[in-house]
């Protein structure tokens, strides 16, 4: 581990925690744009629960993201854990 003072971890924890929470908010609002689109489409269609589905995919994914980041893409670890984790997702759903 890096010989750093504490301000410097403790500015870069919160650096990290204020670009996922950011992350998160622009896909939920991605997700009412969407919404919005939709709406004036097909006005009887009810696509309430998009936003919700964004943030939990999101969410997902942003604590997902280090053990992925180890893994070499496209690998048969990678794969099964991306189709495990996508299938966890639409059984939630």
């Amino acid at each position: 581990m890096r010989n750093l003072p504490r301000a410097t971890i403790r500015n870069e924890n919160s650096f990290k925690l204020t670009s996922q929470a950011l992350a998160v908010l622009m896909m939920v609002s991605a997700a009412f744009t969407l919404l919005a689109v939709f709406q004036s489409l097909v006005p009887n269609w009810q696509p309430y629960s998009l936003p919700v589905l964004c943030l939990f995919t999101s969410l997902v994914r942003l604590i997902t993201y280090p053990r992925f980041k180890r893994m070499t893409q496209l690998s048969r670890e990678w794969v099964i854990a991306v189709l495990s984790e996508w299938i966890v997702i639409l059984i939630l759903v």
